[in-house]
């Protein structure tokens, strides 16, 4: 679907070039305000009507090209930035509490990773962080199941990654460890995973209705209240950053702004929220309950959540394209690549590639414990992560550089979205009242 199809979307009038460096003049559909966006150049201008029309037929005003051309001596390139840690996921289990509609992993399998698997990937990632620049060992418990629910196994994971930290053979120096988890456990689990965790990423994906339709137990009863008590413990921990993922359906998509003000009920402030649409992917291909909404709907009631959640002190984020980055890859992870262990000890770059399917380029022997990497592979994976062709002419390719490479994979896209957002930044950072600068 093309971008100016959408009466919301944000359109690129024209584009040219100033000495090699991109700018675009961008409207929502053709209407004020008119901004020029030159991002390597660091430069955004909201534009009166007279430079408006000069630049829309070819000619550039001379107090723009004094502008740009002032521009050129702060310019930088977007950059795949070497990491500064290393970074390991893993993966505990191919099962879960929940019997979530839309399941990417199709979380409902009785298969655990064994110990020695984990061991060697621990050991592995540890040298290898030694060996970056701040010495920090980066670990993510996100790949297939709730990583919970094998809590033998998880805490002993956990502890063994705490005492490698205070060996003074390790060679690391900072341990960060974050999990993306469903909160569906009790206060000593709680108790646990507060103790020793930095971030987390809790899922709910709305009020009480949304979540139990959408996130049912495995016994078909309901998950939020036991959730929305877990994330009222973990906020109460000052040194645990959180925050919520909710999965936008079809069914909830209209909800997101009354979701945001019933946060603020349940929880207060201070959190974020990030709103991400249903991909069709996992059991998300064959529910007949659940689909991916429209996403032009998607925009207009995420734009209202995020209103409402700054009022309330709410950040409402999506993982779209941000000001704040100038990138040539999306994904830090493929990038990297990032070294994350599925449970039958496949070696994959994407979290969400729960078997290693389609971003695995080695493994983990299971006897002898050898960690078998193919080159070939690795490099196969960088380019999928590469900014594609089709983006070049797109003033969202620096910032969204291409979006997800697993969407791209299965024809899922939600640039529309991506660039309305984007659209909707830079002119809130122009506008009067935020500080910013007009053309006169």
């Amino acid at each position: 679907m093309n971008v100016a199809d959408h009466p919301t979307s944000a359109v690129c009038d024209s584009h040219a070039q100033w000495y090699g460096h991109d700018y675009w003049l961008l409207s929502s559909a053709g209407r004020p305000p008119y901004v020029l966006f030159a991002p390597t150049l660091r430069l955004a201008l909201l534009l009166n009507a007279s430079a408006t029309e000069a630049i829309q037929t070819g000619r550039t005003p001379p107090h723009i090209s004094t502008r740009l051309s002032a521009a050129l001596s702060k310019a930088v390139a977007p950059v795949a930035a070497p990491p500064n840690a290393f970074h390991l996921g893993i993966g505990l289990t191919r099962n879960c509490t929940l019997a979530c509609l839309y399941c990417h992993a199709e979380a409902d399998k009785p298969r655990d990773a064994n110990w020695s698997t984990l061991q060697t990937a621990i050991e592995y990632a540890a040298a290898a962080a030694a060996k970056t620049p701040r010495r920090t060992l980066s670990v993510s418990f996100a790949v297939g199941g709730e990583p919970t629910m094998p809590w033998d196994l998880f805490t002993r994971a956990v502890v063994t990654l705490k005492h490698l930290v205070v060996s003074p053979d390790s060679g690391v120096d900072r341990l960060f460890l974050s999990m993306t988890t469903n909160g569906y456990y009790g206060p000593d689990r709680r108790q646990f995973i507060a103790a020793h965790f930095d971030h987390l990423t809790v899922s709910l994906d709305g009020d009480q209705n949304i979540q139990d339709l959408h996130r049912p137990n495995r016994a078909g009863r309901g998950s939020y209240a036991v959730v929305c008590e877990t994330i009222r413990h973990f906020l109460t921990v000052p040194t645990l950053r959180l925050g919520i993922r909710s999965t936008v359906s079809a069914k909830s998509v209209d909800h997101l702004p009354m979701i945001i003000q019933r946060f603020a009920c349940e929880f207060g402030r201070g959190f974020v929220v990030a709103f991400e649409p249903l991909v069709p992917l996992g059991r998300a291909l064959v529910s007949p309950t659940l689909q991916p909404p429209e996403l032009t709907v998607f925009l207009e009631k995420f734009k209202q959540a995020e209103e409402i959640g700054a009022e309330l002190g709410i950040r409402v984020t999506s993982s779209g394209p941000s000001l704040k980055r100038l990138i040539t890859r999306y994904c830090g992870a493929m990038t990297i690549p990032s070294f994350a262990v599925c449970v039958d000890g496949q070696i994959t770059a994407c979290h969400r590639d729960h078997g290693g399917t389609d971003y695995g380029y080695g493994t983990i022997q299971a006897n002898s414990g050898k960690i078998i990497l193919d080159q070939e592979r690795l490099n196969h994976i960088a380019e999928l992560n590469a900014v594609p062709e089709a983006c070049c002419a797109c003033f969202a390719r620096w910032h969204c550089a291409g979006d997800c490479p697993d969407l791209r994979r299965i024809g899922w896209s939600r640039c529309h979205f991506n660039r309305a957002v984007l659209y909707d930044q830079i002119v809130a950072l122009l506008t009067r009242e935020k500080g910013g600068e007009q053309d006169e």
